[in-house]
């Protein structure tokens, strides 16, 4: 699924409204580094500590189920035969628990979610958007400050800062950002999602048309309510969001064209769009401030393979090949629907059982240059395919050597 800091977003869980009342309880100070997951200070249930982090794009407070058994706490299932709606998952419910992080102390039930077998996500829940009130500031200086205060300003003369007023009575992040013709369009912050911008499926289809030799690889994750979910992702030199304009930023479709935020979200901003952009959030004035200045492009962590390996869906084990056309495993001879079987001399049709194989992405994410040995089999054929790992999109690369924008056919 792929659900972090800035206020505002991490690869997306949905998520119950609690009040954050102390200063620093997110994890975060004043010169400190600040990492892709936004972990919640001084966090316990039922005076049993526990690992839970913030997630903007979330619209509930959520215990996984293996938090809840460990816990010991009591859950109440949806009756048997509940179907959920679109884009939803369904959630189960504990008995009111006394919950403290930092210095505040509240008694409330948590929605409890299952975690497919296979998948982990290494904490015990989510924090949304509602956790916070409407009159806290919200601070994020890239790698520098994370602070969360009940009252705070913005620098200098606000004509400096990009404005935009926060969408009202939304239960996740959501800015509203003039579009053409006079309307406005949703743009969530989503601390959930390590990505860059997640496109409507309508403007994805409209930027790719206009920047169809733009570089691409692909992504594989799980997200509540969408599944498992396999997704282009492209690179965009500049990408524009009414006033706003983001350069050196990673791009794909969204998975869900309507979110929890209602229809008309046009874009979602995940960490490695956020990260690059000083941001303040005035939840008393119900604004957002962004800096005109963008941080410098970093490298982009992301799929050098050029292929991912999922299952048909989460009740089946073999993994198959999605590739894409003029990618490193294309050319290696990888095609789709190839079983994968071994990484090197690791055997991946344990995923389920060997805490060795997942998450798999980060054998694709590792440097250019790396020599991995994949073992497919192909009908009755097992093939050995050694790839070389090569940058696929990023800022600096080379245009010339990179994958082309479709996927391979079988």
């Amino acid at each position: 699924m792929k659900l972090v800091p800035l206020l505002l977003v991490h690869r997306g869980f949905w998520l119950l409204a609690l009040l954050l009342s102390c200063r620093g309880v997110l994890g975060a100070a004043d010169q400190a580094p600040i990492d892709d997951r936004l972990i919640v200070d001084d966090t316990k249930i039922n005076g049993q500590p526990v690992r839970v982090a913030f997630d903007t794009g979330a619209e509930f407070t959520v215990i996984f189920r293996p938090a809840a058994e460990r816990l010991g706490l009591k859950v109440s299932d949806p009756p048997a035969g509940t179907r959920a709606e679109p884009g939803k998952t369904l959630l189960g419910s504990t008995n009111p628990v006394q919950l403290q992080y930092g210095t505040k102390v509240v008694t409330l039930p948590f929605s409890v979610m299952e975690v497919p077998t296979g998948l982990s996500w290494g904490i015990d829940g989510l924090f949304g958007w509602d956790v916070l009130p409407s009159e806290y500031f919200i601070t994020f200086i890239p790698g520098v400050k994370l602070d969360i205060a009940a009252t705070g300003e913005v620098p200098g003369p606000t004509a400096a800062w990009q404005q935009l007023s926060l969408r009202k009575n939304s239960k996740v992040l959501v800015l509203e950002v003039p579009d053409t013709n006079g309307t406005s369009i949703g743009v969530a912050i989503d601390t959930g999602d390590s990505d860059g911008v997640s496109l409507s499926p309508a403007k994805w289809r409209q930027w790719r048309a206009e920047h169809p030799a733009a570089p691409t690889t692909i992504n594989a994750y799980f997200r509540p309510g969408a599944g498992l979910v396999v997704r282009e992702v492209s690179w965009a030199k500049e990408l524009t969001l009414g006033p706003l304009t983001l350069t050196d930023v990673a791009v794909q479709e969204n998975d869900i064209a309507n979110q929890a935020a209602g229809a008309n979200i046009g874009a979602t901003l995940g960490l490695a769009a956020i990260k690059r952009q000083t941001l303040l959030v005035d939840g008393k004035l119900g604004m957002a401030y962004f800096a005109r200045q963008q941080f410098p492009a970093q490298a982009f962590e992301h799929n050098r393979l050029g292929a991912v390996f999922t299952p048909s869906d989460l009740q089946h084990d073999p993994l198959e090949a999605h590739v894409v056309a003029g990618s490193p495993a294309e050319e290696a001879g990888i095609r789709n629907g190839d079983v994968l079987l071994k990484i090197d001399a690791l055997d991946a049709t344990k995923w389920r059982t060997d805490p060795a194989v997942m998450p798999m992405g980060r054998f694709w994410q590792r440097p250019a240059g790396t020599s991995i040995v994949l073992t497919t089999q192909r009908g009755d054929k097992v093939l050995t395919v050694p790839v070389t790992l090569r940058d696929l999109i990023g800022p600096g690369v080379d245009q010339t050597k990179v994958a082309s924008p479709s996927v391979t056919k079988p």
